[in-house]
């Protein structure tokens, strides 16, 4: 990429500021016009504090991508402010320079009480809160620090023999009866910098002996609202989550001292089942707790013990029980398959409500005409579950089929699977569909994307791309193009529609009537399969190694001697990518640098909760500082894991099963029947 002048860089500066107002339209495009002038200048203090800003909205609006996506982008960011600033003096000033090093202190603050602090950190907390408020005074995010200070000083004066202070705590939330970590911090809810407090054992032992106050009125109704935004704000969609913290349970138990009643419900959910789809075991562990009994005369949590006149009368009132030697063996059943489908899976997508998206093929006839295109077995007989287990299989003399044999190839029925069917599961129950007649005709990519509006969960045919409108109903648009056209993929990158066609390359797509036109981007190019884009470069790699996009048009950034598979997220703005046999490091700048992994042949690839985890041989990896960690997974059915970040979760796509995990650490396979 040519070498930007001075001018050229004021003025893509200027342009994103001007687009940073236009939130959320342009935001992306904000971002990826700062990240091109960081590029070629990358001690631009203006542009760093401009960015730092734009990651502070994408906090306040959207804290579940924030915390996937942007968290760690923005601690590099922070970091850099801070160094280029370190002689900025409180001399009165309102430079950029105090302004940008004035909201990185309050942020490194921040950061650093968000766990439990020792003394000299919560000190070192306090001066950087001090500093920040000498050279810009009362900003919204100077307020984090004030109110983590103000709590862990609390917490530490408890300890030393103090355990009144915890009640400064309690205090606050009865001022504050409705704390949200997820609102902005000029909003009357605004709890951030208490997280880590809130999670102190010491504080939760001391609100679980206090005896509940009776709230009436406006406080009750308030009170209401603060549980609310414990078991129903966190899920909210628009959080762009689920979002992870540690302070659920402290809220809970402290809006249940001052008197929140725990038994009203959500959507016509109880507060427990809301902690379940939330995923916080800590949480549901406390509820199941709470539910149905209060704290003893010590204050302590309830057990699971039975009082003696409880354990009495149960005793009188039970039959009494044969002894083990009347009793006859019972065998041992084994547990029923319900973790399993015939279905082949492709891909996983979890919508920002929590519905869980499956691409997947089902078997089907190799016939590309009558009513036998595209349809599968269970579609020839309702009475045959589309869900039953992997192993099982449902042949031609097994189903009634009301069309001609001459509909059939001669070869009768194949095993070959099309990616054309979608499992949705709501958080009850899963529920298969189709996806538009159009799209089955030929190939299907294994992928589900994204685009964002007005397209929303799309999937790619030969010539077709389908879209769901963001739930507004499945459509298909279909793609005209060079000759050869077989779309595989497609993004948005910096607003515009980018397609991808394994025999031509890639390409904008356009609208054409109603339809879209390929319109290819330079020369033809085969041999590429997927796109990726990530921290404002587009990526397309296939046979020959990695591409990006520079100038309008693909330019190699890392060749490669096998076909790369896939690319995926990875720190300093850099990607991991991998072949079948290797694995490497590309930085944003630079040489790739290989990854030393089991030579068992790698099926994939993702970044997850700052590790790289691996599918490599028949195992999963975790990739440690110093070692390889091997996951253990639950296997149901055979088969190698294809691995997908989607909803916070890191999920195991294998051909007839899944599991997911949050932590990725313990992982939990998905249940179908």
């Amino acid at each position: 990429m040519p070498k930007l002048r001075a001018s050229d860089v004021d003025s893509l500066f200027a342009r994103a500021d001007k687009l940073l107002d236009q939130y959320p339209r342009s935001f992306g495009t904000a971002k990826a016009l700062l990240q091109e002038v960081l590029t070629a200048q990358p001690d631009h203090l203006e542009a760093l504090h401009a960015l730092n800003w734009a990651y502070e909205r994408d906090r306040d609006h959207s804290p579940g991508q924030w915390q996937g996506q942007f968290q760690e982008p923005q601690r590099a960011v922070r970091g850099r402010i801070l160094e280029l600033t370190k002689k900025v003096k409180a001399d009165g000033g309102d430079t950029v320079a105090h302004r940008a090093r004035a909201l990185a202190l309050a942020q490194h603050a921040e950061n650093i009480l968000r766990t439990d602090p020792t003394p000299a950190r919560l000190k070192q907390a306090e001066e950087l809160l001090a500093e920040s408020q000498s050279l810009a005074a009362d900003r919204p995010e100077q307020r984090r620090a004030e109110r983590g200070v103000m709590a862990w000083k609390a917490i530490h004066r408890a300890r030393k023999g103090r355990p009144d202070a915890y009640q400064e705590l309690l205090d606050w939330v009865a001022e504050n009866p409705r704390p949200s970590p997820f609102h902005p911090d000029d909003h009357a809810s605004a709890f951030r910098g208490m997280e880590g407090a809130f999670a102190d054992e010491g504080f939760l032992e001391w609100l679980r002996a206090r005896k509940p106050q009776v709230a009436k009125g406006q406080r009750a109704k308030d009170l209401v609202q603060g549980m609310r935004h414990v078991g129903d704000w966190d899920v909210s969609a628009e959080l762009k989550g689920p979002v992870t913290t540690p302070c659920r349970v402290g809220r809970l138990l402290a809006l249940r001292a001052l008197g929140a009643k725990l038994e009203f419900k959500v959507g016509g959910k109880s507060l427990l089942e809301r902690a379940k789809k939330l995923g916080d075991k800590a949480l549901v562990r406390e509820l199941e707790a709470l539910s149905g009994a209060k704290p003893d005369a010590e204050g302590k949590a309830p057990t699971a013990k039975k009082s003696k006149a409880a354990k009495n009368a149960r005793e009188v009132s039970a039959p009494k029980k044969p002894s083990a030697a009347k009793r006859a063996p019972a065998a041992k059943q084994p547990a029923p398959d319900v973790y399993t489908t015939a279905q082949v899976f492709a891909d996983v997508h979890v919508t920002s409500d929590g519905t869980v998206m499956v691409l997947a093929g089902t078997p089907h006839p190799d016939s590309d005409h009558g009513y036998t295109a595209g349809d599968d077995l269970w579609d020839f007989d309702k009475g045959i579950p589309w869900n039953q287990p992997w192993d099982d299989r449902v042949w031609l003399e097994q189903i009634h089929m009301d069309i001609d044999e001459d509909e059939l190839e001669s070869n009768g029925l194949s095993y070959d699977v099309d990616f054309n069917r979608l499992l949705i599961h709501d958080g009850k129950t899963w529920t298969r569909t189709k996806l538009p007649k159009a799209l089955p005709h030929g190939y299907v990519a294994p992928i589900l994307r994204d685009l964002g509006a007005p397209w929303g969960l799309s999937a790619f045919g030969v010539s077709a791309l389908a879209f769901d409108g963001g739930g507004k109903g499945w459509k298909v648009k279909e793609v005209s193009g060079p000759g050869g056209l077989n779309l595989v993929d497609a993004v948005v990158h910096d607003g515009v529609l980018y397609g991808l066609c394994e025999a031509n390359g890639l390409g904008r797509l356009v609208p054409e009537g109603k339809n879209l036109s390929l319109e290819l981007l330079g020369d033809e190019q085969s041999g590429l399969h997927r796109l990726f884009s990530h921290e404002g470069t587009l990526y397309a790699f296939g046979d020959d190694g990695v591409f990006v996009l520079e100038d309008g048009t693909l330019a190699r950034r890392q060749p490669t001697r096998a076909p790369v598979r896939a690319l995926c997220a990875a720190p300093e703005q850099g990607v991991y990518l991998h072949t079948d046999e290797h694995a490497w490091y590309l930085p944003r700048k630079g040489k790739a640098q290989k990854l030393a992994l089991p030579k068992d042949g790698i099926h994939s690839i993702d970044f997850f909760k700052n590790r790289l985890f691996v599918s490599v041989g028949e195992q999963v990896l975790r990739l440690e500082k110093d070692r390889a960690v091997t996951v253990k997974l639950p296997s149901p059915a055979p088969g190698v894991a294809r691995l997908v970040v989607a909803g916070d979760r890191l999920w195991t796509v294998f051909p007839h099963h899944l599991t997911s995990s949050r932590d990725g650490k313990q992982f939990e396979p998905i249940a179908f029947r």
